[in-house]
């Protein structure tokens, strides 16, 4: 059985924590029905809040580690691009030099 990586792992878990907290209600001893409403209303805005902090947290590290390879890829290809221009160049020169002594 093949392993995730860790990261994802971590990001699924704290993700199905805060669910779990949503669905599980917290007894309170908050007297009135009113003050219960608000206070469940609370604690889901801030599941809702943290749960979206988290999902940012996670986005922002994917795409700072997402630039040096992108980067990377860029270089490569400019430099592949590079030498086979190099080698065409030095073909073309090559041939007008045989072309100028003959």
């Amino acid at each position: 059985m093949e392993q995730e990586p860790v990261k994802r792992v971590v990001g699924k878990y704290w993700i199905q924590r805060f669910h779990n907290w949503k669905r599980h209600l917290v007894y309170s001893h908050i007297p009135g029905r009113h003050c219960k409403i608000l206070f469940l209303n609370i604690e889901n805005t801030l599941l809702n809040l943290c749960m979206v902090l988290h999902i940012s947290v996670l986005v922002i590290c994917k795409t700072i580690c997402l630039i040096p390879r992108t980067f990377q890829i860029l270089l490569s290809c400019s430099w592949c691009f590079f030498k086979s221009y190099s080698k065409r160049f030095k073909k073309v020169a090559n041939t007008s030099n045989s072309n100028a002594s003959s």
